[in-house]
């Protein structure tokens, strides 16, 4: 009750963590966690539809601290569908880590591989427009460090049903 009279509810909620991490794990040491994997500052290996809510990004002996989710616009992200460029951050102890995740085909960032991502390799490999060097990275189907037909033809099929994009 405040001192004019009025009167509200306020609701804390409070999160309770079944662990207590002793030590600090050291994040640069991790190199795979559950089914995804860790290369330099990028996180891979999510399956396309993957929800947020859906992956435990724990280590095999250990918890991770404190993990943050935000989508491509620094937007922070507690639940839904996991996109190219989505952003992790990884806190253990004193030490953070920023991670950004590779979903291989969906080059527009929406979780999806559809065919606007097939359009906009088109696009690119025609000429017409160009793909910046974070979306070149979600085109390479292939990774083979290029976009060229071949990641098109690979994204192609995936939308046709006809093949399947190895994350």
């Amino acid at each position: 009750k405040a001192q004019n009279g009025a009167i509200r509810t306020y609701t804390i909620k409070v999160t309770r963590k079944d662990c207590v991490q002793d030590e600090a794990i050291n994040l640069d040491d991790i190199s795979n966690l559950e089914d995804f994997n860790i290369e330099d500052s990028y996180l891979t290996g999510i399956a396309v539809g993957t929800k947020i809510e859906d992956i435990k990004l724990d280590s095999t002996d250990s918890i991770i601290g404190n993990i943050v989710w935000k989508d491509i616009n620094d937007k922070e992200k507690t639940s839904g569908v996991v996109c190219s460029g989505d952003k992790v951050t990884l806190t253990s102890g004193e030490e953070t880590k920023e991670l950004m995740v590779i979903i291989y085909g969906d080059v527009n960032s929406d979780g999806a591989i559809t065919s606007s991502d097939y359009v906009l390799v088109k696009n690119h490999i025609m000429g017409t427009s160009k793909l910046d060097d974070i979306h070149f990275m979600f085109a390479d189907a292939n990774k083979d460090s290029n976009v060229t037909s071949s990641d098109y033809v690979i994204i192609k099929n995936s939308i046709m049903g006809t093949g399947k994009i190895e994350q």
